[in-house]
């Protein structure tokens, strides 16, 4: 009977106890295998997770005076005007006052337009077909033309520098027929009143008539003599009516 008792005695332990040894076995193992891959997981999980990385702080180099002072000054140059030009057309009181008076004395000498061109003309025939220099001048004078109809109808000759003979160089052209050089004659000259005015033979309006330039000044003046007189007058009246 002892044997028997201790027979299943043993047996009862190895069925019932030993079920409970495994079960305890397998929640540990289970237990153990769930914290290894929680914590793998999270090692996976922190792997993924980007780490935010901090911007590093540009340190902007100070100016020294030096630099500033140069900054200044360019904004200085640039902020200010730059000078107007003048026109190198445009007369001082001095030089329009003296072609004024040079103008009316010419106005005066010729009477009309007319006959200023003409004197004009012939001078210019004069002067610029008679040189004794083998060299045409540096500016090629304002009266003589570049072409010149000779025969109506048929084409212009061209006008240049050439020799006459005698010494005597100037502005012509040369004749086809005889091969010979031709000095321009005066009705051939360029008379505008450009050139009429900057050669001192006058200004002429439309009408032919010389151009006749008041004087500022004077009127100016006579204006205040005007005043001066109304003033006493206005004086006077007052006293004697007052």
């Amino acid at each position: 009977m002892r044997r028997l008792f201790v027979v299943l005695f043993i047996t009862f332990l190895m069925v019932g106890g030993g079920e409970d040894l495994f079960a305890k076995g397998s929640r540990g193992g289970s237990r153990s295998s769930s914290r290894s891959s929680s914590k793998s997981s999270g090692g996976m999980f922190k792997s993924k997770t980007k780490v935010k990385s901090t911007p590093k702080k540009v340190v902007k180099p100070k100016k020294t005076r030096t630099d500033q002072k140069s900054t200044v000054k360019k904004t200085a140059t640039s902020t200010k005007q730059k000078p107007k030009a003048v026109s190198s057309n445009k007369m001082n009181r001095k030089q329009t006052k003296a072609m004024k008076s040079k103008n009316a004395t010419a106005g005066k000498k010729h009477g009309n337009k007319a006959n200023a061109t003409k004197a004009y003309k012939g001078d210019m025939a004069k002067k610029h077909t008679s040189y004794r220099s083998s060299t045409p001048p540096a500016t090629r004078p304002a009266s003589v033309p570049r072409t010149v109809v000779v025969v109506a109808g048929q084409p212009g000759y061209a006008i240049g520098y050439h020799p006459f003979g005698g010494g005597m160089f100037g502005y012509g052209y040369m004749d086809p027929m005889t091969g010979l050089y031709i000095r321009l004659a005066a009705s051939q000259m360029i008379a505008n009143d450009m050139a009429l005015q900057s050669a001192g033979y006058g200004h002429y309006g439309a009408n032919g008539a010389p151009v006749v330039y008041r004087n500022n000044g004077r009127t100016v003046l006579w204006i205040f003599i005007d005043i001066f007189v109304i003033v006493i007058l206005i004086a006077v009246v007052r006293k004697v009516f007052g």
